[in-house]
């Protein structure tokens, strides 16, 4: 008997858990004494209370009533399923736990029960009582019996449980809007749900069964296979932006965001993913972006336009004065030439940020252009009264192009100058950690409001009488397409510092680019 049961599979495919309950009650009931009463209980998850299931059939209305959301802890079944073991009682009129319901037990004519719980882990299910006319004491085999029963119903509950989440999850997957697939680690795909279909155009069976990385356009294949090496190592999500060959040809702009799923040795067993397409988003970003550059391009040409017109009108009116006057004062020329300096300078820095170039990073002695440009300032620090005190260490190799490094230093070092009239002094600050250099610009002049701060690096905004304005437009340029960033931090009288962070790179694999789209 016992190996029959322990071999016996106790359910079936449409199985609920009423029926597989009600058959467990019978195959128990037909293996125990005649007078045995076969009963069960089952926990509610969200009551968090047991209620009568199959085997009451026999009990008073009003017994199944007073049974029904039972709490953990009370009678018999309560304190089996709370405490998880056997509670046993071999005369409910001497057991204290059974003194409240003597009036029901009486009128149900029961007189002894046994309580075992169904339960796994930490997990409870229910459990089964099994009740008896007269006062009685349970055999071993009653108990084993009894238990083993409890295992078929416990491996019967966890299937119909993983079948009812499975169910759940098809039924989601195959309504969702997004993409949903498992891959093996090697990318293979192993299940994708219809929405395939509506966004890419292939059936499931065009995908099932193949490596995901054919349907990837080539120039994304190595971001997404860098990606696949990173999910393989992770142990929580990540998500990714690329682009996939849809069935019609089209290169279809998709999100993903993939977990990966760790066997019981922590090793990767599959990839699940969910994806959606972000065709519409990308293009709403690049005309929003195009948008931008196309208002930022006007305002420069606006303010082209009017800082070469003043000096241009000012060389118009000189002409006419020397047209109509007889001599020429010698003043109008220095004039004309300052205007006329003043219009080069702006035509060269405006040659520099639209001049397309593409420059390979060496490996260059930070400390050494530094100490370089304070050299070719000396003296004019000298004259205006400043003094320059570097704070570095004996050298500091850093990948960058060291002609556009250099321009930086002296862009901003000027720029202290130009805000000390009174002189001071100005620390120029070279750090490093293992990630980033940081060059630090330190003046003690008159300071920049934050709202100018703001505006700092826009082109033709200056807080110099003669400035243009573009200085900074270029350093800012240089400076990013170094993969860095130029931030200020200022009090007014007190003086500013403006900090370079230039993120580490690779010298000869890294490739610095200028475009002619200054708002790139």
């Amino acid at each position: 008997m016992l190996n029959e049961l322990l071999h016996k599979n106790p359910f079936e495919h449409d199985d609920t858990v009423e029926k597989i309950l009600s058959r467990l009650v019978v195959e128990l009931q037909e293996m125990l004494s005649e007078d045995a009463i076969v009963t069960t209980m089952i926990f509610d998850d969200v009551t968090q209370t047991l209620n009568p299931g199959p085997g009451y059939d026999g009990f008073p209305e009003c017994y199944v009533e007073k049974a029904k959301n039972l709490p953990l802890g009370v009678g018999g079944c309560g304190i089996a399923a709370n405490e998880k073991r056997i509670v046993v009682c071999e005369d409910m009129h001497t057991d204290p736990v059974w003194e409240p319901f003597l009036e029901l037990t009486n009128l149900s004519r029961v007189r002894a029960v046994w309580s075992i719980p169904i339960y796994y882990r930490e997990k409870i299910y229910g459990t089964f009582a099994i009740y008896h006319r007269y006062p009685y004491t349970p055999t071993e085999m009653d108990i084993r019996l009894s238990i083993l029963m409890s295992k078929h119903a416990v491996t019967a509950f966890t299937f119909l449980r993983k079948q009812e989440f499975e169910n759940m999850y098809q039924l989601i997957s195959e309504h969702a809007k997004d993409i949903i697939t498992l891959a093996s680690p090697d990318g293979t795909v192993q299940y994708i749900n219809p929405a395939v279909t509506d966004i890419l155009g292939y059936s499931q069976k065009d995908i099932i069964g193949v490596d995901f990385a054919q349907f990837i356009p080539s120039e994304d294949l190595e971001t997404v296979q860098s990606f696949n090496g990173e999910i393989n190592r992770a142990q929580t999500s990540l998500s990714k932006e690329f682009r996939v060959l849809a069935k019609d040809g089209r290169a279809v702009w998709l999100e993903t965001v993939s977990k990966p799923v760790l066997d019981e040795n922590g090793k990767l067993k599959q990839i699940i993913s969910t994806t959606r397409d972000i065709s519409e988003r990308r293009e709403s970003e690049v005309a929003l972006v195009n948008s931008e550059k196309l208002t930022a391009v006007g305002q420069l040409a606006a303010g082209v336009a009017h800082e070469i017109r003043n000096p241009l009108t000012s060389l118009k009116g000189f002409l006419q004065l020397i047209n109509i006057q007889n001599g020429v004062n010698p003043q109008y020329y220095e004039i004309m030439a300052s205007e006329l300096e003043r219009i080069e300078l702006i035509s060269n820095e405006m040659l520099v940020l639209a001049k397309p170039q593409a420059k390979f990073l060496e490996s260059v002695d930070m400390v050494k252009v530094l100490k370089n440009v304070v050299f070719l300032l000396d003296s004019q620090a000298l004259f205006l009264n400043i003094g320059i005190k570097l704070e570095v260490a004996e050298s500091l190799m850093h990948d960058c192009v060291e002609s556009e490094m250099k321009q930086v230093f002296i862009n901003l070092l000027k720029n202290a100058f130009e805000a000390m009239p009174r002189g001071g002094e100005v620390t120029i600050r070279l750090k490093e950690t293992a990630e980033s250099v940081y060059v630090e610009f330190e003046d003690q002049g008159v300071g920049i409001s934050p709202e100018k701060i703001k505006e700092l690096g826009k082109p033709f905004f200056t807080t110099k009488e003669k400035g243009t304005g573009l200085g900074l437009l270029v350093t800012n340029k240089i400076i990013k397409n170094h993969n860095g960033s130029l931030d200020y931090k200022s009090e007014l009288n007190k003086g500013t510092v403006a900090r370079i962070t230039l993120e580490k790179l690779n010298a000869g694999t890294a490739e610095v680019k200028f475009t002619a789209n200054v708002m790139e």
